[in-house]
């Protein structure tokens, strides 16, 4: 299977584009997704993965005010800033 068409489960991650991830530290697929974060560094792929403590999947939807789902919100739009300015780094 191709990276581009389901890169989870590629072997090669090589040559997909620089990727940024948010996940909440209570999300079901937590470590799902720092083990693929880990895989795209281990390929040369530019990555940045945010863990945001109390987050679960969804806060930023279900209770945006909340603590959890503020912290998660403010990781998401910084992400995105900090991509378009300097790279996933």
């Amino acid at each position: 299977m191709s990276a581009p068409s389901a890169p989870a489960r590629a072997s090669d991650l090589s040559g997909l584009p620089a990727t940024l991830g948010v996940v909440g530290a209570a999300d079901l697929f937590e470590q799902e997704n720092a083990y693929f974060f880990e895989r795209l560094a281990q390929h040369g792929v530019q990555a940045s993965l945010t863990i945001v403590t109390h987050a679960n999947h969804g806060i930023e939807a279900l209770a945006p005010k909340s603590r959890a789902g503020d912290a998660m919100l403010a990781a998401i739009y910084s992400g995105f800033a900090r991509m378009m300015v300097f790279g996933p780094k």
